[in-house]
C-alpha cells in the first residue's frame, strides 16, 4: 500500500472521530473533512513537505490534473509554481473521493441526502470499507 494512501486513509478516520457526535448532511462529509486544509490552502503548512509529496506521487498529480481539467475545465495549480497549493487541492479531493469511495461500500450510502449523526458505528463502517482503497480508487 502506498504511503500517500496510508495518510488519505488515516486523515479521514481521524477526522471522522473528531467529528463523532455531530450532525452532517452525508452528501457533504467528504468535504467537510478537509476544511481546515482549504481554509490554509497548505496541506503540510510547508513547502518543502508538499514538494516532497509531489515528487514521491508525481503519477498521482498527473491522474489528479487530468481529473481536475476534466471535472472544471480548468488546470489545477501549477505544481512547480505554487507546490504547497497545488499539493493541497489535490489532497482535499483524494480525501472526498476516498471518502465516496468508502461510502459507495456502505449501507449509508442510501442516505446521501439525509442529515445524519456521526456515530463511532459510521466511522468504522467507513474505515472497514478504506481497507480496500487503492490509488487508482481515488482519481
Amino acid at each position: 500500500m502506498s504511503k500517500i494512501v496510508e495518510e488519505i486513509k488515516e486523515f479521514i478516520i481521524d477526522r471522522l472521530e473528531d467529528m463523532e457526535g455531530s450532525k452532517h448532511y452525508l452528501c457533504d462529509i467528504g468535504m467537510e473533512l478537509s476544511d481546515s486544509k482549504n481554509c490554509d490552502g497548505s496541506w503540510y503548512c510547508s513547502s518543502f513537505e508538499a514538494k516532497q509529496a509531489i515528487k514521491e506521487n508525481w503519477d498521482l498529480c498527473g491522474k489528479f490534473s487530468e481529473y481536475y481539467k476534466s471535472d472544471f475545465g480548468i488546470s489545477p495549480e501549477n505544481p512547480f509554481e505554487s507546490s504547497e497549493l497545488f499539493h493541497c487541492q489535490m489532497m482535499i479531493f483524494a480525501v472526498n473521493n476516498s471518502f465516496q469511495y468508502a461510502l459507495n461500500e456502505t449501507d449509508f450510502s442510501d442516505m446521501w441526502n439525509d442529515k445524519i449523526e456521526i456515530t463511532e458505528e459510521f466511522t468504522n463502517e467507513i474505515k472497514e470499507a478504506l481497507e480496500n482503497l487503492t490509488e487508482s480508487d481515488i482519481f
